[in-house]
C-alpha cells in the first residue's frame, strides 16, 4: 500500500499541471455552440496544442521517472525497485483521466445523466476488475484495473463528444 501511495503521489504531480493547462481553454468549450466559425477554428487550434503539450509533458515527465525511479523511491524510503515500472505507468493513468474538456462540454449541453452514468460504470469496472487482479497481482492489478477503467471511460465521453460537436477534444478524438 505505501508503495502504490508514493506512485499515486507522484503522478498527482502531473494530474495537477494537467489541470492547470486545462484552465487556459476551459472557457472557450463552454460556449462552443455560440461561436463564430474563425474562433471555432481558433478553438480547436488551442486545444490541438494543449493536447500535444499535455502528452508531451506526460511522455517527458513518465520517461524522468522511468530513469530515476530508484532515485524517487528511495526518496521515499522505498528500497524495492520491482514497482518501477509503477511510476510510469501511473503517469500514463494520469493522462488519461485528463476529461476536463468532454466533461465541461457534456455539462454544457445538460448531459450530466451520462456523464454520471459513465462514472459510475468506470467505478463498477474499477472495483471489479481491481477486486479479482489484486489478489494475484497486488499493486500491478489494481493499476491495470485502473488503466482499464480510465480507458473505458475516456473512450465512452470522446465518443458522446464528437456526437455533439464536430471538436476534437483529444489527440485521437
Amino acid at each position: 500500500v505505501g508503495i502504490l501511495s508514493v506512485c499515486e503521489t507522484w503522478a498527482g504531480v502531473i494530474s495537477l499541471v494537467l489541470v492547470c493547462v486545462n484552465l487556459q481553454s476551459i472557457s472557450g468549450v463552454h460556449l462552443l455552440g455560440h461561436l463564430t466559425k474563425p474562433f471555432y477554428a481558433q478553438m480547436q487550434r488551442h486545444l490541438d496544442l494543449f493536447n500535444v503539450f499535455k502528452l508531451l509533458l506526460s511522455l517527458g515527465f513518465a520517461l524522468f521517472t522511468w530513469y530515476y525511479r530508484e532515485l524517487i523511491l528511495v526518496f521515499f524510503n522505498i528500497h524495492d525497485t520491482s514497482a518501477g515500472i509503477l511510476l510510469p505507468w501511473m503517469i500514463f493513468n494520469a493522462y488519461l483521466g485528463d476529461n476536463r474538456y468532454q466533461f465541461t462540454l457534456l455539462m454544457s449541453k445538460h448531459e450530466a445523466h451520462f456523464v454520471q452514468n459513465t462514472q459510475i460504470a468506470s467505478i463498477i469496472l474499477l472495483l471489479v476488475v481491481g477486486t479479482i487482479l489484486v489478489i494475484p497481482y497486488g499493486m500491478f492489478g489494481v493499476t491495470t484495473a485502473t488503466t482499464l477503467s480510465r480507458v473505458l471511460s475516456k473512450i465512452v465521453l470522446t465518443y458522446r463528444c464528437r456526437q455533439l460537436s464536430p471538436m476534437r477534444f483529444n489527440l485521437i478524438g
